[in-house]
């Protein structure tokens, strides 16, 4: 059952949009998400320029209250939403603005959340999951939550559990050497030892899992092959599993599937270490990954793993394969 009346508060807005306008000189909205904020009136406005607004606003009597600030991506840590409700956090403390009448004052605050239209969920999931910039801050639940837990929500949320240390390319590397959990991102952990590559998300991973949280351990006689995908993915190709493959664009399966590590974009460059560890444990150094064709070894056990990946993958035939099959074992 809806709460808010999608038409109202689209008639409640416009008073606000007109006030945005005259605020801010590059006012061009192309997505918003409207709601209510502890009896107030909610909005996220999404900018051409890439950049957000977040806002309350509400008419008192003779008074008209107007609480805004735009910001960048780079000021939020991460985006919650549920199927009505959202809730933003922020890297730091922000100070907002708040206009009541004429008078001019300003709130600090590390969140902004809302209750919204349920009926809009499914448009603004899709929004922000194929959005360049939202979707590697959002975790989406796919269920109803009230104002109370949104606000336990905010006490007790993962955000404040994580590690906010940006380490050197070196450091993870020197982390990943060691046996340490690396963190990639606030849903993705990673740890490697002699023989393995552990993946591990939360246990309330709850959005398209696909089996993925907890641990995901990969043994390395059992991976055929990794590459950097798009929206700092890597892909960990094991055999008798289907690669999946992004074609540039945001693919939800990738992101969520327990064989791809995917790292914040502020740690990109945690990739570069996470491949040249796995380069290091499976003696690849000097020649190129990959799962299109066999690497040449002197491992004949080591050919008939990668030989009956590319059977599986669908690359061999059923002919082919026993052919080169007959072909390995009779050197």
């Amino acid at each position: 059952m809806n709460m808010f009346n999608q038409d109202k508060l689209m008639s409640q807005f416009e008073k606000f949009d007109s006030f945005l306008r005259s605020t801010y000189n590059d006012y061009e909205p192309i997505f918003k998400i409207l709601g209510n904020n502890n009896g107030q009136n909610a909005a996220v406005v999404f900018l051409q320029n890439g950049e957000l607004i977040i806002g309350n606003y509400m008419d008192i009597l003779l008074t008209k209250v107007r609480v805004h600030k735009k910001i960048t991506f780079d000021e939020i840590e991460e985006i919650v939403l549920f199927k009505n409700s959202f809730i933003i956090t922020f890297n730091s403390d922000l100070q907002i603005s708040v206009l009541q009448g004429k008078v001019q004052s300003y709130i600090t605050s590390s969140s902004f959340s809302a209750l919204y239209n349920s009926s809009e969920y499914e448009s603004v999931k899709e929004y922000l999951v194929n959005h360049p910039k939202a979707a590697h801050l959002l975790d989406i639940f796919d269920r109803d939550i009230t104002l109370t837990d949104i606000n336990e929500y905010k006490k007790t949320s993962k955000h404040k559990q994580k590690e906010k240390e940006i380490l050197s390319v070196a450091e993870v590397e020197n982390k990943l050497r060691s046996n340490q959990e690396v963190v990639f991102n606030r849903y993705v952990t990673v740890r490697i030892d002699d023989s393995s590559i552990t993946i591990s998300r939360p246990k309330n991973f709850e959005f398209r899992n696909n089996n993925a949280d907890g641990d995901n351990k990969l043994f390395f006689k059992n991976i055929v092959g990794y590459r950097e995908e798009a929206y700092f993915c890597f892909r960990i190709q094991v055999a008798g599993v289907a690669n999946e493959k992004s074609g540039g664009v945001m693919n939800l399966r990738l992101i969520y599937d327990p064989y791809t590590v995917v790292a914040a974009e502020k740690k990109k460059h945690y990739l570069v270490a996470l491949k040249n560890v796995l380069d290091e444990k499976m003696n690849r150094q000097s020649q190129p990954v990959v799962t299109e064709r066999i690497v040449n070894t002197s491992d004949k056990y080591d050919k008939l793993i990668k030989l009956k990946a590319l059977l599986d993958n669908g690359i061999l035939t059923q002919d082919e394969y026993d052919t080169e099959k007959a072909k390995l074992l009779s050197e």
